[in-house]
């Protein structure tokens, strides 16, 4: 295969996937402004930077001690994923997730999005009925362990947790979303509310840079 036309497939590759998660929002097989609109979703995907995402952030009340960054290229690190795990590579591409983490730092459990359905807002609670909360598959929870995946993390780029905390939670949240981000962050919170005798370390990471890459 020839130079261009492998760029070629690594486009219509990113493009498909990006519309994976529009569609796995909308779980409509229809991408279009008005479903965008429905759901209180932004229709453009902006570049925004730490500053930005940390002035979103005092506005949705989350911890400035908590808060960190993807980084972009995360995004390649997926494209790079064999295509036989389309499915951890779809997961991981998600703009709201919420992975637990047990001491040793491997992935126990993780709601996404594209699993919540409901229409107009996406339902959480009858994934989030438990701590850690309720597990739809997770057959991949060997494949990227909290070590590398905070790598990707900043402005921390090798996060270490607390030798108190039983759990490390990552809290993946997206400005574009909208909605359905406010939505999700005050589950998130509900959740940690209800569960604070739990000895958990709390990571809330922007993801809107991942999904602009995605759009290029």
């Amino acid at each position: 295969m020839d130079l261009n036309a492998l760029n070629k497939e690594l486009v219509s590759r990113r493009n498909l996937l990006f519309l994976v998660v529009l569609s796995a929002i909308a779980f409509l097989g229809s991408c279009s402004y008005a479903i965008v609109v429905v759901y209180g979703i932004d229709h453009k995907v902006e570049e925004l930077t730490q500053q930005e995402v940390l002035k979103s952030a005092l506005k949705l009340k989350i911890d400035a001690s908590e808060l960190y960054f993807m980084d972009s290229s995360f995004a390649g690190y997926l494209n790079d994923i064999d295509t036989s795990l389309w499915l951890f590579e779809k997961n991981n591409y998600q703009p709201l997730q919420y992975k637990v983490f047990n001491r040793q730092g491997k992935l126990i459990s993780q709601v996404v999005n594209c699993d919540a359905g409901g229409f107009p807002n996406l339902k959480w609670d009858w994934m989030f009925n438990q701590f850690p909360p309720t597990v739809i598959e997770n057959k991949f929870g060997d494949l990227l362990a909290l070590e590398e995946y905070s790598s990707y993390f900043t402005p921390l780029p090798h996060y270490k947790r607390t030798d108190s905390s039983k759990y490390t939670v990552v809290v993946v949240w997206s400005d574009w979303m909208g909605r359905q981000n406010k939505r999700f962050l005050q589950k998130v919170k509900d959740i940690r509310s209800a569960n604070q005798k739990v000895e958990v370390d709390y990571l809330y990471v922007n993801f809107d840079n991942v999904l602009y890459r995605l759009t290029r």
